[in-house]
Parts: C-alpha cells; structure tokens; sequence
C-alpha cells in the first residue's frame, strides 16, 4: 500500500509575537498539524532569503514566515523586510519552475494562538496538494563547496535548479530584486566609455572588452559586492544600483553588457584606440583636438618626427 504524502515544513516564528501565538495555542491544546517544525528567530527580519533557500535545498517541502503584525514590530520594519524578501524569493523560484505557493509570510500578534493553528494548517493543506519538494536529495548534491558570498551562494542554487528543471537560461528576464540582491545598471546615454569604474573595482565585476570597432561594458552580477566604488568614481554618473536581477546572467554565469561604444580609428596606424564618444568629450577640453585623432603610439612618432624635422632644420642653418 503506498504510503501517503506528508508534507515536510519549516516554520520561522518571531521571538516577540508568532512564537507566542505558537506556545499559547500549544498551551491551550489547539491542534496544528505534527508536520510543522518551528525555529525561533529574534525578529521575521532576520530570516536571511539564503536561510529559506536552504531549506528548500535539503528538501523541505514549504516554508512559512511569520511575524508581527504590520506597525507592531518590536524592531519598527523588520515585518516589512522580511516581506519584501519572501515576496523576492517566491519570484525567483516561479521563474526557476518551482511552485511560489512553496513560501508564505503571515502576520499575527502573541495573542492569536488561533491565527496561528489556521494558518499552520491551511498552508499543510496547501503543500500536500502540491505534492514533494522536486529538488529533494538532489540539490545539496550538485551545489559546490567553499561558497561564503551572498550572492555566489544564490548563483550557485539557481544555477543547479535550472539544471535539474532543464531550464535554459535565454528563457530566464529580469525580476524585482531586493537590496542585498540588486545589480549596478549604466546609463548608455551616459557612459563614454573612459574605463575609470573597471579600474576601480576589486571584484572584477566590471570589465572592458574590444571586438570589431565596439567597445564594450561588461558587468558580473555574480561577483559584485555593491560597494558603490564604480558609482562614485564614474565623472558623468552613469551608474547606479537598480533593483533588479538578471536571472539569465546568473544562471548562465555569463557577464551582461551594460553598454556598447563605437571606437575611433587611428589615422596612421588604422587601429581602435579610443570610444567616439570619449574622444568627443576630450576634444571640449584640450586645445590641440588634431591629437584625438592618432592612438598613443602615433602621436609619439609624430611628435618624434616632427621634432627630429625641427632638429635638421636647425643643423642645416
């Protein structure tokens, strides 16, 4: 006879309210289904999305926060905050063809044991019919060791997940991100080009590449740490922190180009050398705008043959 489907679920409950509305329904004899298995955290705030992720990965069938009520949390917004991550994370397991209805927040005071039984139960009701978490036994497996940032942590589940649900990156867009997760965006109408925001950054987030007359801005989502050092050091503040997440890039691995220039071509030696747009700009500052039109090594020649012309004119005299 084949055994029936019992859901396997982790409940987060807030040190100041759901815990309380959890104890007071366990004092009072409310029933809630066994299959709960509750973790006391100080605030729902500090339910990490990575926390929840987790979970998933070891197999949990559902995950269900609870908090505060809305303007009655103990540390002013953490109810809020965690809001916005739930909300975030069941986003991103819907464009990686997991069911959202696996992560739910609800929200209730220490003295509404009842809301609490109701709602332990109904989200038991809702994971059964849902049926086993897919990625069951087989996520932790596939995920590798030694990963210690946010953000690569996120890359590397998403990545495994879409390869279990054979999802194919070019089919994953954008979705709302929250802070910890946001990407840097570039303004093409802005950016020039000058190359100061890869010179500054440490994380090789930002890199510049050439291929067939274009310059291009190549940004890693994976590896930026938001620091805002690329933000600040850009002179025609191009850049700014959007929040946003390119689920595609991170899936794939693959860097997303930000923006794409058109170089300018030596006179002399036909080679790119500088962004049209940069050169532009440069020509509005400097007085000798003829130079813009040779690479670096040309302008050297041409500043050594005309100065050796110079010197042969004055041997001759």
């Amino acid at each position: 006879m084949k055994k029936e489907f019992e859901p396997q679920i982790i409940v987060f409950c807030c040190n100041w309210c759901s815990y309380g509305a959890a104890d007071l329904a366990g004092s009072l004899r409310m029933s809630y289904p066994p299959n709960v298995k509750i973790i006391r955290v100080p605030c729902s705030g500090r339910v990490d999305p990575l926390l929840i992720l987790t979970a998933l990965e070891l197999g949990i069938d559902g995950v269900l926060v609870t908090g505060c009520r809305k303007g009655e949390c103990h540390y002013v917004d953490g109810n809020y905050r965690a809001e916005e991550r739930v909300n975030f994370l069941k986003m991103l397991i819907e464009n990686l063809e997991l069911e959202p209805d696996r992560l739910e927040i609800h929200f209730m005071s220490a003295s509404e044991p009842d809301v609490f039984a109701e709602s332990a139960a109904a989200f038991t009701e809702t994971i059964r019919k849902l049926g086993p978490n897919p990625l069951r036994g087989r996520l932790k497996k596939a995920r590798k060791a030694g990963v210690d940032k946010k953000r690569k942590m996120l890359a590397e589940m998403a990545r495994t997940v879409a390869k279990i649900r054979r999802i194919e990156p070019l089919n994953l867009g954008e979705i709302e991100a929250i802070e910890e997760f946001a990407e840097v965006y570039v303004d093409p109408d802005r950016c020039d080009g000058c190359g100061a925001c890869g010179i500054v950054c440490d994380y090789n987030a930002i890199e510049f590449t050439q291929l067939d007359g274009r310059k291009m801005l190549e940004y890693k989502p994976e590896e930026c740490v938001l620091c805002g050092v690329c933000i600040d050091s850009c002179p025609n503040k191009a850049m700014a922190i959007k929040n946003r997440l390119s689920l595609g890039s991170v899936v794939s691995g693959e860097a997303i180009t930000q923006t794409t220039l058109q170089m300018r071509k030596c006179r002399l030696c036909g080679k790119y050398f500088i962004p049209d747009r940069l050169a532009e700009s440069l020509m509005e500052k400097t007085k000798v705008t003829e130079a813009l039109d040779y690479c670096p090594n040309c302008r050297v020649y041409l500043s050594a043959k005309k100065l050796i012309g110079v010197f042969e004119k004055k041997l001759k005299n």
